[in-house]
C-alpha cells in the first residue's frame, strides 16, 4: 500500500451478534482509520527496531554530527520539524510512557 491514511468501516446486521446468553448485543460502530508509513516511525537508524540507538542518532543528528539516517523516521512527534521536542518525545515512548509516535 502507498503511504497515507485509510478509512476502515465495520457493519453487521442486527441481531447477529450475541453473548453467551443468547441475548443480542448492539454495538456502538465508531469510524477510524490506519496509516499505512514507508518506514517504522522512530526508527532513526533503519534496523527495523525502535530502541536506544536510535534515540542515541538522534542526539547526535540533533548535534549537528553528519550521521546516517532515516530521514521519514526523524518526526516522531509529528509537527513536521526535527528538533529536541523529538528527542524528548522518543524519550518518553522508550521510557514506557503511554505517548505516541509518528
Amino acid at each position: 500500500a502507498e503511504d497515507g491514511e485509510y478509512p476502515v468501516t465495520v457493519s453487521y446486521q442486527p441481531g447477529d451478534i450475541c453473548n453467551l446468553a443468547e441475548e443480542d448485543i448492539n454495538p456502538v460502530i465508531i469510524s477510524g482509520a490506519i496509516s499505512v508509513y514507508s518506514h517504522i516511525p522512530g526508527d532513526i537508524n533503519g534496523d527495523g527496531i525502535v530502541n536506544n540507538k536510535d534515540l542515541n542518532r538522534l542526539m547526535k543528528y540533533l548535534s549537528g554530527e553528519e550521521i546516517e539516517v532515516v530521514e521519514e523516521a526523524l518526526n516522531v512527534n509529528g509537527d513536521d520539524t526535527v528538533n529536541n521536542k523529538d528527542l524528548n518525545r522518543l524519550m518518553k515512548y522508550l521510557s514506557g510512557e503511554a505517548v505516541e509516535i509518528y
